[in-house]
């Protein structure tokens, strides 16, 4: 169990409402917020707290966390990638996080995915709007259980999104993506994540930018038939999964940061880690 200090306990009861904190000093079950107090008592969290200071108390100093209420993130697939990406930016009180997909939860998907064997059978955009909601019950999360095509018209609340996110697994779809903002003629920041059983890569760059969507467009996307083939039973992992959903978060923030302050957080054009020699590459 995670050990609670006595400032973390005074840090809980300040983050609850005026009227005292509503704590019950005993046994915790699973999917309650437990620690240990003293030798053999247990700190269980009641739901009727304030969740959202306590979800976010821990970087409420950070310079910005207040712009994060005005941002708005697109997310193009609900699945290994998108799928813990989502999980990632809900903690962050963002505007809002709209996701298309047009797939159901199968069994597999449980082996890599944000999701529990209760979703098999559901449509993912639903499932991942339940699953993020257990950990950031604040969260805005729109779901769209569609495919996007080339012509696709996005609504309104899609329209004015200031980040898009591809979590895609085939170039096909990335290339309908990709053709969709600009039909739409999306203005926002757009990241593109790529994921195999070890290795992760990240393409990260603003939309406006003439030289920047020719660069993505030559370089990297190419047709299904030049990518890599993964063997069945080795294209995807958990880890990896969450690995990149963090670092795809990360740059987000930087971000987010980037339209408010002075300091210019790192915002690489292309990004690559490999489990195998637990390393990253990255270049502007």
């Amino acid at each position: 169990m995670i050990n609670i200090s006595e400032l973390d306990i005074n840090e809980l009861v300040n983050a609850t409402s005026s009227s005292g904190p509503n704590v019950d000093f005993q046994s915790g079950s699973i999917g309650e917020v437990v620690g240990e107090v003293g030798e053999s008592e247990s700190l269980r969290i009641i739901p009727d707290m304030d969740m959202s200071a306590l979800s976010t108390q821990r970087y409420t100093g950070a310079p910005w966390f207040n712009e994060c209420k005005n941002t708005k993130v697109l997310v193009f697939g609900a699945g290994g990638i998108s799928s813990w990406t989502v999980l990632a930016l809900s903690r962050l009180c963002l505007r809002s996080i709209v996701i298309y997909d047009s797939d159901n939860v199968s069994p597999y998907n449980l082996a890599g995915q944000f999701y529990r064997q209760g979703n098999i059978g559901d449509p993912k955009v639903h499932s991942l709007n339940t699953n993020a909601r257990m950990f950031s019950p604040d969260c805005f999360i729109i779901g769209r259980n569609i495919r996007i095509f080339d012509d696709t018209t996005i609504d309104s609340e899609t329209y004015d999104s200031n980040i898009a996110i591809s979590g895609v697994d085939s170039m096909r779809s990335r290339k309908s993506i990709y053709n969709c903002l600009i039909n739409n003629r999306f203005t926002g920041l757009y990241i593109d994540g790529r994921l195999s059983a070890d290795t992760f890569q990240v393409i990260c760059f603003d939309f406006n930018d003439v030289q920047a969507r020719s660069r993505y467009q030559s370089e990297y996307l190419f047709d299904d038939s030049e990518a890599l083939e993964s063997i069945c039973s080795f294209k995807q992992t958990t880890y990896m999964a969450m690995m990149i959903g963090a670092f795809i978060s990360n740059l987000v923030v930087n971000a987010i940061n980037n339209r408010i302050n002075l300091i210019e957080y790192n915002l690489p054009f292309f990004t690559e880690y490999s489990a195998i020699q637990t390393k990253m590459e990255s270049k502007r």
